[in-house]
């Protein structure tokens, strides 16, 4: 019997409905919800398994009883992380934590957003990311920001939700300063006499403000339209709030440069936390007055980031995986500096892209 083109449609359209009705019942299947203890080892194997995906032959140093006691065993946990279970099996996770800027406060970085093979085009890492994004933005941090890979094709999926590229839009890269540059630079730190280094205090802030304010129109001439907020827009951070104080579990804090009785530049670090290497440090703004002799301050200041790392890294027992990371927008100019002080640029050898979402706007990809 020959099947007529009304037929054939017919059966194209059973077909296309009968594949929509499983992708239903198969997110209906999927829940997504906190992670817990007990769920470490699952998300441990999924963990190497993105590693894989990677190309990162060595694996992951940090093991399950890391995860479970940087994650669930502490007063201040140093991640979130949300998984995708079905039929009692973890099939996806998404690990972030906070960093936070002077002018923008609380953020949030995602780390990882991983799904098991078996389950893509199933709209499970979808709803993970949207659930990232959703508390993201729900707890009043200005963005999410995470890293990708140039030839991962994830990247159309980035986009589709919203999230913009801004290495691509504006030239941002990723920096590295491991164990060995740490070191080197650590024993930088110089005695001028004409300013001090030291940590920041809570009469600084006004100060800091002010020179992340003057760091932000600065950047606005070199980068493009994205949410940038006009001046006058911007809320500066003020003295009645606190700063990361170095012996209590808060995650970030600043160095400042004080020459004259004035404070002319600083560095904000925050804690992270690398699902490689376990703990992890971001140099999240790093400025010094143009009015200032800039180079020698700024070498002294990452020098004093570097020395606080690495006390850090020590008294975790980390030390030799110790590792900072940071962002820098003229690779070009800029950039030499930083490879001058032993940094080495991720962008430019492991093509580490740098993707923002700044606002929920998009329907789930």
């Amino acid at each position: 019997m020959r099947t007529t083109q009304r037929d054939a449609r017919w059966q194209r359209h059973e077909i296309k409905d009968s594949a929509k009705l499983n992708l239903r019942i198969m997110e209906r299947a999927v829940q997504v919800r906190e992670a817990r203890r007990e769920d470490c080892p699952e998300i441990r194997q999924l963990i190497q398994e993105l590693a894989d995906f990677e190309e990162m032959p060595n694996g992951p140093k940090l093991d399950c009883a890391a995860l479970q006691s940087d994650g669930f065993e502490r007063e201040r946990p140093e991640f979130g992380c949300l998984v995708a279970v079905c039929e009692e099996r973890i099939v996806g996770y998404a690990l972030y934590f906070n960093v936070y800027t002077t002018l923008d406060r609380k953020a949030v970085h995602l780390e990882d957003l991983y799904v098991s093979p078996d389950f893509r085009k199933r709209h499970v890492g979808s709803r993970l990311f949207d659930s990232v994004a959703k508390r993201t933005f729900d707890e009043g941090c200005q963005y999410l920001d995470f890293t990708v890979l140039s030839w991962n094709p994830a990247q159309g999926f980035y986009k589709a939700k919203g999230a913009v590229n801004v290495t691509e839009a504006e030239g941002w890269h990723a920096y590295r300063l491991d164990r060995r540059s740490l070191l080197s630079l650590a024993s930088r730190l110089s005695r001028n006499g004409e300013y001090v280094v030291r940590e920041a205090t809570s009469d600084d802030l006004g100060a800091i403000g002010k020179l992340a304010k003057d760091a932000h129109v600065t950047l606005n001439v070199r980068i493009s339209k994205y949410k940038k907020p006009k001046p006058d827009e911007i809320s500066v951070i003020s003295a009645d709030e606190t700063i990361g104080d170095k012996t209590s579990d808060d995650y970030y804090g600043y160095f400042v440069v004080e020459s004259r009785r004035r404070v002319v530049g600083y560095a904000l670090y925050c804690c992270a936390y690398s699902t490689w290497e376990r703990l992890a440090m971001y140099l999240q703004e790093l400025h010094v007055s143009p009015n200032e002799h800039s180079t020698d301050m700024k070498v002294d200041l990452m020098a004093a980031v570097a020395k606080f790392s690495l006390a850090c890294f020590q008294r975790a027992c980390e030390e030799d995986r110790c590792r900072v990371d940071f962002w820098v927008l003229d690779p070009k100019n800029d950039g030499q500096f930083y490879t001058s002080v032993g940094a080495t640029d991720l962008t430019e050898i492991e093509e580490w892209n740098m993707y923002r979402l700044y606002e929920l706007t998009k329907k789930p990809a």
